[in-house]
């Protein structure tokens, strides 16, 4: 049986809750997040919004909403 959170919420409800929580606090520090890199993920962000894994959308806007709060834009160098 799987462990209850704060306010009765268990698993991805209990993240996303902690999320919305820290909302009010401002920005998760993402700017000082930087793992090593370890492969590549099928994840991808349509032009209307819609997240999508391994080709899938994700239907779950609590999974979203947890991604999107640690999303970070990684800027590279390009040549014409």
């Amino acid at each position: 049986m799987a462990k209850e959170g704060q306010g009765g919420a268990t698993g991805l409800e209990a993240i996303a809750g902690a999320v919305g929580r820290g909302a009010a606090t401002g920005a998760p520090p993402v700017h000082l997040w930087n793992p090593p890199f370890c492969g590549d993920l099928d994840l991808r962000i349509a032009t209307d919004g819609t997240w999508y894994y391994l080709k899938t959308p994700i239907g779950r806007p609590a999974l979203v909403k947890l991604f999107a709060s640690v999303l970070k834009r990684k800027r590279t160098n390009t040549t014409s």
